[in-house]
């Protein structure tokens, strides 16, 4: 589907349905071509004639638990565990995924061939000055930590500057808050980070990525 993702591509909207629902049609059609590399991303329920590369970027119990609030006790990811193991596990199927941590999801649950590719980010250049900027992204306050960084942030001395991306309920005194935005003003905004507060792994612990002078 050639649609520009939006920051809000994971919350249920009549556009988000509509491009889901039209992916779900089209790419099944689409990957019974009978030549060339099937280059998929998430599930995808269909079984190419083709090699096929399947990109995932988080273990299916995460997307159960967090996003469906299913455990992996339940009998709808057993089942989906079946199904998954069935497609992905065949010899002409890659999984690329973007980082070691789900990397050892997806082998946890059974999937074979997973490689870690991390996925590229285009650069652009930055304002060098003397000012020190600390940045958070997050769109789920609670699942992202925002608690946490706004937490930190407000332990950090005057003189640096603090920018929050995403939904907060509060208003934190000397942090600069910003509602989600899309993908080209996000990587923009994030040039200018020094450091940056993410949550690796779906786990609450934050960790610091200090950018390259």
């Amino acid at each position: 589907m050639g649609l520009s993702p939006l920051h809000n591509d994971f919350y249920i909207t009549r556009d988000t349905t509509t491009k889901w629902f039209l992916k779900a049609l089209i790419e099944p059609i689409y990957s019974l071509r009978l030549g060339g590399l099937v280059h998929a991303f998430f599930l995808n329920l269909f079984i190419p004639r083709t090699p096929w590369v399947q990109e995932i970027d988080q273990p299916v119990f995460n997307l159960f638990e967090k996003y469906l609030n299913k455990s992996r006790s339940s009998a709808l990811y057993r089942l989906a565990m079946r199904v998954f193991r069935y497609l992905f596990n065949r010899d002409d199927v890659v999984m690329i995924t973007w980082t070691q941590w789900s990397k050892e999801g997806l082998e946890m649950e059974g999937f074979r061939d997973v490689r870690v590719v991390p996925p590229p980010m285009r650069t652009s250049p930055r304002k060098i000055d003397n000012e020190i900027t600390v940045g958070f992204i997050g769109v789920e306050y609670q699942r992202k930590g925002g608690d946490i960084a706004e937490d930190v942030m407000s332990k950090l001395p005057r003189r640096i500057k603090k920018v929050y991306v995403g939904k907060s309920p509060r208003r934190v005194s000397g942090i600069e808050y910003h509602e989600p935005m899309r993908r080209e003003e996000l990587l923009k905004l994030m040039s200018e980070f020094d450091v940056l507060l993410f949550q690796q792994g779906g786990v609450r612990p934050m960790g610091l990525l200090r950018s390259r002078p």
